[in-house]
């Protein structure tokens, strides 16, 4: 698996399209690397004298970029599109323990768009009939939105979600 890529895209049965939205591995371990190094740059600014306040400080970054990074590796989402039931169903997993589980139903099927939320982040998000959106997973700058709006649209169009 490339560790830029997104998501992962499947069939697995007729009238079905399922797409994770994988962890992100590579934000994930840099994050926690950079804990680690904070948390020894802190003991080694103390066994120095360097003083208390910078290594609270630095033990502090550490806690923050260690918490962002073990979010970051066990978060996923799975999004299940039932054609026949005209269903969504949504759900966020975190180490694959449920966090979270949602229905939208819908009378016309949605539009899925790419969103760019910042400079080089990208969002994907449901536009339905009534002009509500939905976002789906993270704003992120991997590589796959694109391509996944693309056969979330063909799907619901009634096509299959591979050109």
């Amino acid at each position: 698996m490339t560790p830029d890529i997104a998501f992962r895209v499947s069939q697995p049965a007729p009238g079905v399209l399922l797409i994770e939205e994988l962890p992100y591995l590579l934000a994930g371990w840099c994050a926690i690397a950079a804990a680690v190094i904070g948390a020894a740059i802190a003991v080694i600014t103390q066994w120095r004298a360097a003083g208390r306040t910078t290594m609270i400080m630095l033990l502090g970054g550490a806690a923050v970029c260690g918490l962002l990074g073990f979010v970051l590796i066990g978060l996923s989402y799975q999004y299940r599109f039932e054609r026949a039931q005209s269903a969504i169903h949504i759900h966020s997993s975190w180490f694959g323990n449920p966090v979270n589980q949602q229905h939208l139903g819908y009378k016309a099927p949605p539009r899925a768009e790419v969103v760019t939320t910042k400079k080089t982040t990208q969002q994907l998000v449901l536009r339905f009939e009534d002009g509500s959106t939905r976002k789906l997973g993270l704003s992120t700058d991997r590589a796959g939105h694109d391509e996944v709006a693309a056969a979330i649209n063909r799907f619901l169009s009634g096509g299959s979600f591979v050109q």
